[in-house]
């Protein structure tokens, strides 16, 4: 099965060190470098619709595979075939295989997803908050006193979109296109993404000291880097020409995609996101319908693989090696040598009789006919009481017969047409005028007949037993 294209790709940012180059004192943050950080969080944003998608997609192969386990079960329990049922209930422990698959890479998507989303939801709020801040210390700013600049660093900006979005209104909702494909982002093992990050520019609030000797806001105390944004964003309280804001680096803080200690929330953000992508690029799937199931895990040997452990369990010691051929041959049997095993078996498969219940009325159909898992769910209902209304039926009648056999087996007419040294009970040999007889011991008879009430005919059982067999193979291989 091909993998996904629309995967997860870590958006990284790795940030150079922006100089100062010039000192002047009204000069702000530019808005058109601070996109990169606002970009970032954008592609932040799109992580949990990439989830729910991926979600969604794990949602349906486990319907589908729970459908292709439901019809194999039904098709084997059905067939009087030997062979044909050990080889249907395969492909349904086989299809049961991929189910519990599905579920455990469905709950470690949820469980990665979680965390990623709820980490970058804390992220972005971090960036909001500070553009936020930017453009509120701006308002009334003219030719100083301003945070945030537009192109032209001697005028401020309110306007802080990207494309139609508001850098202010990033909301962890469903992306527009369900499955985000990320893939123009790089993909690095090591850090965030490269991003061109030009010129930032301190600002009047951020001021140490400057030329004119006025004191230092109480904004910061100390001149040292303070970060921002979660340590996207390092500033020095200007004290010379060399001081400024830098972006920090971030080129070099993971291994294949594992950071062994985090050492801040930057990092643990990204070792979320890096499980996350895991996550969503290893789900694996059998199908996307039953008919897919069937015909994957019959192509791929997986079915193959059930029957040869259960002929392995049941074989002794001498024979264990044969079991992979044997399974081999045993699906041949039943769907020929060619290279269309796998579309025989699932349309031998659907093709098995089954009853359709719709609202209050049942009538006969064929698997293919009934679709759904509440349908088929309740198709199996029926044929499992169907089947034990046979399976208790069955041996009744077998009793009926034999005692009835039994009883018009033998009678005083019967007898006396016997010769005397063929004379077998119920008959027996007596003696009149001095010759010898075959006739009914009327006892024996009595004795015959009431041992046969209750007792179950022996042929009649074992191909009940063929019949049965499935319902413990199925036990067995799953």
């Amino acid at each position: 099965m091909l993998k996904n294209r629309n995967f997860v790709a870590i958006a990284v940012v790795t940030f150079a060190i922006i100089q100062t180059t010039e000192a002047a004192q009204h000069k702000a943050f530019k808005w058109d470098d601070l996109k990169q950080i606002c970009n970032f969080a954008i592609f932040l944003k799109k992580l949990p619709a990439a989830v729910e998608h991926k979600a969604a997609e794990a949602k349906k192969a486990i319907q589908a595979a729970d459908e292709a386990n439901i019809q194999a079960s039904m098709a084997a329990y059905k067939t009087a075939d030997r062979n044909a049922s050990i080889v249907y209930a395969a492909a349904a422990a086989a299809a049961n295989s991929c189910l519990r698959t599905a579920l455990d890479n469905l709950a470690n998507l949820y469980s990665t997803g979680i965390m990623a989303s709820a980490k970058a939801g804390q992220t972005i709020g971090h960036v909001e908050e500070f553009i936020g801040l930017l453009k509120a210390a701006s308002k009334g700013g003219a030719t100083a006193g301003y945070c945030l600049s537009s192109q032209n660093t001697d005028a401020p900006t309110t306007d802080t979109r990207i494309m139609t979005t508001s850098a202010q209104s990033w909301n962890l909702t469903q992306d527009q296109q369900r499955g985000c494909s990320m893939n123009t982002i790089d993909n690095r093992d090591q850090t965030f993404s490269e991003r061109n990050v030009l010129t930032g520019q301190d600002t009047n609030v951020l001021t140490s000291k400057s030329a004119d000797g006025r004191p230092m806001p109480l904004t910061f105390s100390k001149k040292r880097p303070h970060k921002l944004v979660q340590g996207l964003l390092a500033v020095t309280a200007k004290q010379n020409a060399g001081h400024g804001a830098t972006i920090t680096k971030q080129d070099a803080i993971a291994t294949e995609w594992a950071i062994q200690r985090p050492a801040n929330q930057l990092q643990k953000l990204y070792v979320a996101v890096a499980d996350a992508k895991k996550a969503i690029e290893t789900q694996t799937y059998c199908g996307a319908d039953a008919k897919s199931v069937i015909l994957h895990v019959m192509a791929n040997g997986a079915a193959t693989e059930k029957l040869e452990k259960y002929l392995k369990a049941i074989y002794p010691a001498e024979k264990k090696d044969a079991a992979a051929n044997d399974a081999r041959a045993m699906i041949d049997k039943v769907a020929g040598t060619g290279d269309n095993q796998h579309t025989k078996i699932q349309e031998q498969i659907v093709s098995t009789g089954a009853t359709k219940i719709q609202g209050t009325t049942a009538e006969s159909k064929q698997l293919k006919d009934i679709s759904g898992n509440d349908q088929l769910q309740t198709a199996f209902l029926a044929q499992r009481a169907e089947l034990i209304e046979a399976s208790s039926s069955a041996p009744k009648a077998c009793q009926s017969q034999n005692t009835a056999h039994q009883k018009k087996s033998e009678t005083d007419a019967t007898c006396e047409k016997k010769e005397v040294d063929k004379c077998e009970k119920p008959c027996k040999v007596v003696e009149a005028n001095g010759a010898k007889k075959c006739t009914l011991d009327k006892d024996e008879a009595k004795k015959l007949e009431e041992k046969t009430d209750g007792k179950t005919n022996t042929t009649g059982s074992n191909s009940l037993l063929i019949k049965a067999s499935p319902l413990l193979l199925a036990v067995f291989l799953f």
